[in-house]
């Protein structure tokens, strides 16, 4: 039929029907355009395709020389590449939103988050109420403004608070149950001025308590602290022992002090050393003793009961052989015999001896004889000397008994425990009243202060009655004695 031009309005009221529509210049469509397959809007060979299709949706694609180059608005995407959807930004599926550049999506976003398979960098922040995997690499500076949860351990993250590889600061209690190593000259500091501190120098060890006072407790009911050290052997000793139980210190090796040891809130009693070989002891602030190697000089009287010093020179016990007793009467007795190389010179003026007491063959002074090897002798009875050299008790009745050497036992063994021959003694009973003159007893081993009547008894002045009631006697046996007819 040939081609028709026509350079007015068309305007038809009806319906234009044809196989193809090619319009040159602008078209201007007020209502729908229906197609029953696409529209294609071509430039040479580049194309503007609006398409629908039961496998692809309903798109607009873009061409260039036959060949698609994107979608926009198909069914799953938003926009997408024709190689079988593989890069693509939008829909893939109804219930997820994917955000990928390969056919496996690694970006996810659903209902319950966002699931991300490849690793994010980012230059600004990444914010959000939690992030969750299975590793955090985090190169620069974390600013955390909640807390850090791990299995090792839980802590409030503060401005001041932070961990590298040399500090680690937590603000809340926690239990740490792994070795921590400080290495040498790193302080483990306490208390807001970092004031008290724990060093190890890699020579020595340092506990520094900068204020207030250090104390080391043991709070435990009866328990003990103690101080230890090497025993010289390799091995530890304790030096000291704080013992909570029985409420005192024990030191198990020798104390050093510079110079002296003061009591307890005063400061004018002391004892100690104030130079080399030189020992004294102090009381009101005055020396009252002092010993070095010229002796022992004191400022003050010495008072004791009894000073003994054995045959070694030593202060020891009374009843070893060669003892030298110093009573507090005054008295020197010699358990022993005495040998004197040079003479003996001495001025008595007095000898003091006060009442015996009610122990039986106590003596205030005396002369005290040790030989006889008798074992079986009562304390405060009397006894003569016989011919087999030992001592049996008197008898008045019998003169071979009462006529020859006396004298009170003053213990069970004469060679230890003595026989008084003269002095103030306390005999076993009670021989008469205060004043009376006594005589041996017809009772063996008795004084009475009644002389002896019957035949053959040997009347014989003994000494004199001191105490009516506990057998304190002068003991004196006059040398000469009657026997009655």
């Amino acid at each position: 039929m040939g081609t028709h031009k026509i350079h007015a309005d068309l305007d038809v009221d009806g319906e234009v029907q044809g196989t193809s529509l090619d319009i040159n210049g602008s078209a201007d469509i007020s209502g729908g355009i229906a197609s029953g397959d696409r529209i294609t809007i071509t430039r040479d060979s580049d194309a503007l395709r609006l398409n629908s299709s039961s496998s692809n949706g309903t798109y607009l694609g873009f061409q260039n020389n036959g060949t698609f180059k994107g979608y926009i608005g198909s069914a799953y995407h938003l926009f997408s590449s024709p190689a079988n959807n593989a890069d693509h930004l939008g829909f893939r599926a109804e219930t997820q939103h994917t955000f990928g550049i390969q056919a496996t999506p690694i970006q996810k976003i659903t209902t319950s988050g966002i699931d991300i398979t490849g690793t994010i960098t980012a230059s600004g922040q990444i914010t959000g109420t939690e992030l969750e995997g299975t590793s955090l690499d985090i190169n620069g500076n974390a600013d955390i403004s909640g807390n850090i949860t791990s299995a090792g351990w839980t802590g409030d993250v503060i401005a001041s608070a932070y961990l590298d590889s040399d500090t680690m600061h937590l603000s809340v209690s926690q239990n740490i149950t792994g070795h921590k190593e400080f290495q040498d000259n790193v302080q483990c500091r306490f208390g807001n001025d970092q004031d008290f501190r724990i060093q190890h120098t890699g020579a020595h060890g340092y506990l520094d308590c900068e204020t207030g006072n250090l104390y080391i407790r043991a709070e435990a009911n009866d328990s003990h602290i103690y101080i230890q050290a090497d025993n010289g052997s390799g091995g530890n000793a304790t030096y000291i022992d704080v013992d909570g139980n029985g409420e005192k210190v024990t030191f198990s090796k020798a104390i050093h002090v510079p110079d002296y040891i003061y009591h307890v809130g005063d400061t004018n009693s002391y004892f100690g050393f104030s130079a080399a070989d030189t020992y004294k002891v102090f009381t009101g602030g005055a020396e009252r003793l002092q010993i070095n190697s010229s002796g022992i000089t004191t400022s003050q009287n010495i008072t004791a009961s009894n000073i003994i010093i054995d045959d070694d020179g030593q202060i020891g016990s009374a009843s070893e052989p060669g003892a030298m007793e110093i009573a507090d009467d005054g008295t020197v007795s010699f358990n022993g015999g005495l040998s004197v190389s040079g003479s003996i010179k001495s001025t008595i003026k007095n000898r003091v001896a006060a009442i015996s007491g009610g122990t039986d063959a106590d003596h205030r002074m005396g002369d005290v004889a040790y030989f006889g090897s008798t074992t079986s002798m009562d304390a405060g009875k009397i006894y003569y000397y016989n011919s087999s050299g030992n001592w049996a008790l008197i008898d008045a009745d019998a003169a071979s008994t009462s006529t020859g050497m006396i004298g009170v036992a003053l213990g069970a063994a004469s060679n230890t425990n003595g026989v008084l021959l003269r002095g103030f003694v306390t005999l076993d009973h009670d021989p008469g009243s205060v004043g009376n003159t006594l005589f041996l007893s017809t009772t063996a081993g008795t004084a009475t202060a009644t002389a002896p009547s019957g035949s053959g008894d040997i009347v014989r002045v003994i000494g004199y009655c001191l105490h009516a009631s506990n057998g304190a006697i002068y003991f004196n046996p006059d040398g000469t004695f009657v026997e009655v007819a």
